[in-house]
């Protein structure tokens, strides 16, 4: 439908420049919804690629006919801060900033109002990866972007009523993330073509830049490509 509406603007009236103001607004209203039907094509694709992308990577799509090449950011698990492409060999990339991983601190007289938080597994829009009662009074909770690792809401439940009544409030509840750091990496993708990711192990320094992965420069091809996945939870890294 978006070559449709390019076609209905290359008639004699609408491509001379020197029409009437009509004509321009309809030709203008044209070429944007063609723009808008292209981008929710693009959309549609990326949306499918990130879907049966595994955890653990990210994929990088070039929906232009010619190489590109551009910063990509990502999301990382700390101790996987490192990308390498499908051959093994590792991404240039640069960190950027340090998630904070204190999500929320609250005091509580009465332990069991935690439960009233939690929707299943989800907690402040993350899914729940552990709990403990590190020090007395303290109840932590560990969460995730996605989470892999078993879970019964009965477990975290039976948790929170033993420490209720191991001990009177009040209770200091904790929400910590696991930490995730953001990096920039620079990518290549061919033509039309799309480019996978995988986390890795942060690998020693080899002369390669301060970070020992490679210093990022800037984008030498025609423009930055685009991610369409997010990073996917080191818990679920293959």
């Amino acid at each position: 439908m978006a070559w449709r509406r390019l076609i209905a603007c290359s008639g004699h009236d609408s491509v001379t420049g020197c029409g009437a103001d009509d004509t321009a607004q309809q030709v203008e209203a044209r070429i944007a919804e063609a723009g808008q039907i292209g981008q929710a094509v693009v959309d549609m694709v990326a949306a499918s690629l990130a879907a049966r992308t595994p955890r653990g990577a990210i994929t990088v799509v070039n929906p232009a006919p010619y190489e590109r090449s551009g910063l990509v950011l990502a999301d990382l698990p700390e101790n996987r801060a490192r990308l390498v492409d499908a051959d093994g060999a590792p991404v240039p990339l640069q960190r950027l900033e340090l998630a904070p991983t204190l999500l929320d601190e609250t005091v509580m007289d009465d332990l069991t109002r935690l439960l009233g938080r939690v929707h299943e597994r989800e907690l402040f829009g993350f899914e729940i990866l552990s709990w403990e009662v590190a020090e007395p009074g303290v109840f932590t909770v560990v969460v995730g972007r996605h989470a892999a690792s078993a879970y019964e809401y009965a477990d975290l439940r039976a948790a929170v009523l033993e420490a209720a009544a191991s001990r009177p409030g009040p209770w200091t509840v904790r929400t910590l993330a696991e930490p995730v750091v953001t990096v920039a990496a620079l990518v290549t993708v061919p033509p039309l073509g799309r480019a996978t990711l995988t986390s890795a192990a942060w690998a020693p320094p080899v002369g390669r830049g301060p970070a020992g992965i490679g210093a990022v420069a800037p984008a030498g091809g025609r423009g930055p490509a685009t991610a369409c996945s997010r990073w996917r939870s080191r818990t679920t890294a293959r």
